[in-house]
């Protein structure tokens, strides 16, 4: 019966582990969007503060409009940026409950696996006492 049990919560906890592991790569995904997206937008930053450094451009008018430009692009990219924030801090909480399942399974399977082992502690200590019983009949 509780070999049985085993298996089946072994089952059980590979299932769980395979669902951890999509959680960890959802979350490596977002991760990498995040990690894109800021790139973008600390280049976004540097060419804007190198342009404020620089000697004034002769064209003032253009580098006026390319700054404006620059400015509504990062503009344009904050609701992108929050919606990536959004979706990582949801597959960190997947990831999370996925993480307390798989443990929760493997608590479960330690304790039947323990409990096989007290059981068949239990037997040969009972298969000794009646040797000793009822002496050694062979």
């Amino acid at each position: 019966m509780t070999t049985a049990r085993i298996a089946r919560l072994m089952a059980l906890w590979r299932a769980r582990r395979i669902e951890t592991e999509e959680a960890r790569r959802d979350l490596a995904r977002t991760l990498s969007e995040a990690a894109v997206l800021d790139a973008r937008l600390a280049r976004i930053a540097t060419d804007i503060a190198e342009a404020r450094a620089a000697p004034a451009p002769e064209d003032r008018e253009g580098f006026t409009m390319w700054l404006h430009g620059r400015l509504r692009e990062q503009e344009h990219l904050a609701p992108e940026r929050a919606a990536v924030e959004a979706r990582t801090a949801a597959a960190q909480a997947v990831l999370a409950r996925r993480k307390r399942g798989e443990s929760g399974v493997e608590d479960a399977v330690a304790a039947a696996q323990a409990e096989e082992r007290r059981i068949a502690e239990t037997r040969a200590q009972a298969a000794l006492e009646d040797m000793v019983r009822f002496g050694r009949r062979g």
